[in-house]
């Protein structure tokens, strides 16, 4: 390779090295990770309902209407399904290590080595 760059907001979604965008950690942070940011973007979406004032969100965006007075603000979630919550403690049981998926140790990927310079954002496979 020779440039390489992840993009911010694929760099939440997916824990990979810094160094070779190989997927690191193991499954179960990476299902876990998903998960939860799954949550947070639901919950974000949310504060985008009908009567919220936050305008802000970045769920939301304006729709314009025929009248230029009036304006309509709409949520952009990816799905209009409503899905069933995860018992409490499921994503945090999986991020932590606490809870082990079947077939998971037919899956390894290498460990999830921290920044030697402490920067608490990088992180490498080797």
């Amino acid at each position: 390779m020779l440039v390489g760059s992840q993009h911010s907001f694929n760099k939440i979604d997916c824990f990979v090295c810094s160094f070779c965008f190989r997927f690191i950690g193991s499954i179960e942070i990476q299902i876990g990770r998903r998960l939860y940011l799954t949550q947070l973007r639901a919950n974000e979406s949310h504060d985008c309902d009908v009567g919220s004032s936050s305008k802000s969100s970045k769920n939301c965006h304006e729709m314009d209407s025929s009248d230029e007075e009036e304006s309509t603000w709409q949520c952009s979630s990816g799905s209009s399904k409503t899905k069933a919550p995860l018992p409490e403690g499921v994503v945090e049981s999986l991020m932590n290590g606490q809870l082990r998926l079947p077939y998971s140790e037919k899956f390894s990927l290498p460990p999830a080595v921290p920044c030697h310079g402490g920067c608490g954002e990088a992180y490498y496979c080797r």
